[in-house]
């Protein structure tokens, strides 16, 4: 159709066009065949009111406060927190059930009581179980079942046709249950020594006595005053509050001695 406005250029015409259909007002004096400029309209027809624009941060009455940097940072160590919390449970889990097969495996197996089968029964065991089932198969480990085992071994050493196979896991077999028999008794006798001692200070009638007799053989030590503690720790449990005061002194006279 034809344009209201007078006379304008192709390229004014165009501008004029594209800012009519954008909201805005075009105006152009009665004088003159040109247009000198165009004022945008300041309000919209949405609610008629101003568009005001401001900055994110803007709080000009300080309500919020200075804004805190490192946020990527912050959501960053949390994120790897809860990482390592779940990498931890995962870890946690995955050893219980490792424990539990072991158990199962464990009390699944039988232990013999005869000291031919009892050899078999080693033999068969894994290395990483072998310490578990010396101190399992202990009581059945006597003289007679190492006696077993030395026939056996000298059987096929002075046979026509020895095995050198079967030769060499019975004699390394004999070491590693004389040792880990050996070590098992050894620390046997470290708890029950220090247990013996202390039950032979608490029932002396002449406790500083035998408090000096004992610091002069040496046999004051830690060991044997951690016994002391936990029996006057069960005996306040108990409500005996007098005889746990009564070997808290015993300690103390113990403790002056103490190398």
């Amino acid at each position: 159709g034809t344009w209201p406005y007078g006379r304008l250029s192709g390229d004014t015409m165009a501008v004029a066009h594209l800012a009519k259909c954008s909201g805005f007002s075009t105006t152009r004096k009665t004088s003159g065949t040109t247009t000198k400029g165009w004022q945008r309209q300041r309000s919209y027809r949405m609610g008629r009111r101003n568009l005001q624009i401001c900055p994110v941060g803007w709080d000009p009455e300080g309500i919020l406060g200075q804004p805190a940097g490192g946020h990527i940072e912050r959501r960053t160590r949390q994120k790897t927190l809860q990482q390592s919390e779940e990498e931890q449970e995962a870890n946690r889990k995955a050893q219980e059930e490792e424990r539990q097969a072991i158990m199962q495996k464990r009390e699944a197996r039988v232990v013999p009581t005869s000291p031919i089968d009892l050899i078999e029964y080693f033999l068969d065991t894994e290395s990483q179980e072998m310490e578990y089932e010396i101190a399992r198969c202990r009581p059945y480990m006597n003289e007679d079942f190492f006696k077993h085992l030395d026939q056996a071994i000298g059987t096929l050493r002075f046979s026509s046709t020895p095995e050198e196979d079967r030769l060499a896991e019975l004699e390394a077999l004999r070491e590693v249950l004389k040792t880990g028999v050996e070590a098992l008794d050894q620390m046997a006798a470290n708890v029950a020594a220090p247990a013996q001692r202390a039950k032979e200070l608490l029932q002396a009638k002449d406790k500083k006595q035998k408090i000096q007799e004992m610091a002069a053989t040496n046999q004051i030590d830690n060991d044997m005053l951690n016994i002391l503690r936990q029996n006057a720790m069960l005996a306040r449990e108990a409500g005996n509050d007098e005889v746990g005061t009564f070997i808290d002194k015993v300690i103390i006279a113990c403790q002056k001695f103490l190398i």
